[in-house]
């Protein structure tokens, strides 16, 4: 899935057809934030971090080397 991207949401899995770095960019900066290649997450869903993993609802999400400093500081403002 080069081109597209899946959206995974508490009731349905959307997919759209468009890169990950265009779309974080149309994204409001102050609710989601890239945290890894693969990642961007909605900021008001983080239920914890633990080490270098961002859990959100059931999932854990992988915090990327060049991100993990950002990303904790933006959720812990």
């Amino acid at each position: 899935m080069k081109e597209s991207i899946k959206f995974v949401t508490h009731d349905k899995t959307y997919i759209t057809h468009k890169s990950l770095t265009s779309q974080s960019e149309e994204l409001l900066a102050n609710r989601f934030m890239r945290i890894y290649k693969s990642y961007t997450i909605a900021l008001d869903k983080v239920k914890s971090i633990e080490g270098n993993r961002i859990q959100i609802h059931t999932y854990t999400i992988p915090i990327g080397h060049n991100f993990s400093k950002g990303v904790k500081v933006k959720i812990l403002e």
